[in-house]
C-alpha cells in the first residue's frame, strides 16, 4: 500500500512508537511518505532517514507575549494552522494514498488533518492521551478557582479548542492508544470513541543489562523537564540519605519547559543532593546511565504509559514507581521493582531493603529483565500494531469512528 505518515510531535514516547510503526510498515513492503510541519521533530530515532520521501511544511512557532493578549494571539495562530492542515490534506488527496497514519499534534493533540481528509482516504490515529490541561481533574479544579475576569478572557478559546479537537478525532477511521489507562481517559474525553490498545515495546537487544552490577548511591529518573514528570520526587528520596549514603540523581531529558531545570537545581542545592542533568543523549548513553543506576525512581503524574519503566527494567535496573496511570500496566510489584503511592519515606525504605538484602535485589534485577523479555519485546508489540493498521487500511467498510455520532 501507499501510505502517508503525519505527526507534529516533539521527541518522546509518542514519537518513539511512531518510529517503530514506520519500521514495521517499511519492512512489510509498504510505500511510505512523511508529511510533517516544521515544528515536528524528525531526527529523533533517525525518522528522517527511515522514509525516502518526505515533505516538510513550514510553520512558524507561536511565542507568548502580553499575557492579556495571549489568548487572542494564540487562537489566531491556531486558526492559521487550520488553513495549513487543509493544504496538507489536499496535497495528500491528490497524491493517491491508500491511507494515512497519524501521530498526535503538539498544538491540537488530535490533528485537524483528520477531518479535512476525504472519506475515501482511510485514517488511523495513534492517540496517547487527550489534552491533559483540558481533561485532568487537577487542571479542571484549578480552572474553577480562576477569577471571573480570567474565565471570561480565557474560557472561550479553551472551549473553541475542545470543540475542534472533538471534531478532529471524529474524523478518524480507527483510534489506537498506548494503554488501558489512556483508553479510559480518551473514551471519557470523547464519548462514543472506543480506542484499541496498542502498546509500545522495547528493543531489548539495545536496552540490555551491564556486565557489572551497579553500585549503590546512584538513582536515575527520565523524562521531559516538565512538572508533570515529577523529577523532584527522586531528589526528595535522595535527600533522605537511604542507607546513610550520599546519592547522586541523574535526570535524563529530551526537552525542557519553563524554568523546570532551574527549579530542580535549586531543590537539589536545598536538599544537599548531587544532581546531574543529561540533555538529549544518544541511546547508548541512555542505556549506560540506566545500567549504572542502582534504581530508577519514576513518579510522573498520571503518565499515560511510561516507557521509562520498561526501558529501565530491560536494562536490569529495578524501578520504584508510582501506583497510578500507565505505570500500573508496565511495572509489576515484586517482579521488576515496586509500585507505591507518592510516599518518600516508603521509597526510602524500599531502597534500604535492597541495600540490606543484596540477593533479593539481584533477583529483582533478573526479574525486571525477564518481565520485559517475556511481555514487552518490540518485535511482538509492533507486529500486532502493524496488523491492526493494515486491517484498517484494507477494509473499506470501516466507517469514520464518529460518523454515527454527528
Amino acid at each position: 500500500m501507499k501510505l502517508a505518515i503525519y505527526h507534529n510531535l516533539p521527541s518522546g514516547g509518542g514519537l518513539y512508537h511512531l518510529c517503530q510503526v514506520v519500521d514495521a510498515l517499511k519492512e512489510a513492503g509498504h510505500e511510505l511518505m512523511l508529511h510533517v510541519p516544521s515544528t515536528a521533530e524528525i531526527q529523533f530515532e533517525g525518522l528522517d532517514s527511515k522514509v525516502k520521501n518526505m515533505k516538510v511544511w513550514e510553520r512558524p512557532k507561536w511565542t507568548p507575549g502580553n499575557p492579556l493578549l495571549n489568548p487572542i494571539s494564540y487562537r489566531r495562530y491556531l486558526e492559521s494552522l487550520l488553513a495549513q492542515e487543509l493544504q496538507i490534506a489536499n496535497d495528500i488527496m491528490t497524491e493517491g494514498f491508500d491511507g494515512v497514519y497519524l501521530g498526535q499534534c503538539q498544538h491540537w493533540t488530535e490533528p485537524p488533518l483528520l477531518r479535512f481528509l476525504s472519506k475515501k482516504i482511510l485514517t488511523v490515529l495513534y492517540c496517547q492521551e487527550p489534552k491533559r490541561t483540558f481533561h485532568e481533574e487537577r487542571f479542571l479544579k484549578e480552572r474553577e478557582s480562576w477569577p471571573w475576569a480570567k474565565k471570561i478572557w480565557r474560557l472561550p478559546t479553551i472551549e473553541w479548542m475542545q470543540s475542534n479537537m472533538h471534531q478532529n478525532i471524529l474524523g478518524a477511521n480507527r483510534v489506537l492508544c498506548n494503554s488501558r489507562f489512556s483508553q479510559g481517559r480518551i473514551a471519557k474525553a470523547y464519548p462514543g470513541i472506543e480506542p484499541k490498545v496498542s502498546s509500545i515495546g522495547v528493543k531489548t537487544e539495545d536496552f540490555s543489562p551491564p556486565k557489572v552490577a551497579p553500585k549503590p548511591g546512584r538513582l536515575i529518573t527520565v523524562g521531559a523537564l516538565d512538572p508533570s514528570k515529577n523529577h523532584g520526587f527522586a531528589l526528595e528520596v535522595a535527600g533522605k540519605r537511604p542507607g546513610g549514603l550520599e546519592w547522586e540523581v541523574n535526570v535524563v531529558t529530551d526537552r525542557s519547559y519553563g524554568n523546570t531545570a532551574e527549579a530542580l537545581r535549586s531543590k537539589a542545592d536545598e536538599l544537599g543532593v548531587n544532581l546531574v542533568i543529561h540533555e538529549r543523549v544518544t541511546r547508548e548513553i541512555l542505556v549506560e546511565l540506566y545500567g549504572l543506576s542502582f534504581a530508577c525512581v519514576y513518579f510522573p503524574i498520571e503518565e499515560p504509559f511510561g516507557i521509562v519503566s520498561l526501558e529501565s527494567q530491560s536494562c536490569g535496573t529495578p524501578v520504584i514507581g508510582v501506583d497510578e496511570g500507565g505505570v500500573r500496566e508496565t511495572l509489576k510489584s515484586g517482579v521488576g521493582g515496586f509500585r507505591m503511592p507518592r510516599d518518600v519515606d516508603q521509597a526510602v525504605s524500599v531502597l534500604e531493603e535492597w541495600l540490606e538484602e543484596p540477593e533479593a535485589y539481584e533477583k529483582l534485577r533478573s526479574g525486571a529483565r525477564n518481565h520485559v523479555l517475556e511481555n514487552w519485546r518490540v518485535e511482538e508489540r509492533i507486529s500486532e500494531t502493524r496488523e491492526v493498521i493494515e486491517e484498517s487500511f484494507l477494509s473499506s467498510s470501516i466507517d469514520k469512528v464518529g460518523e454515527n455520532l454527528i
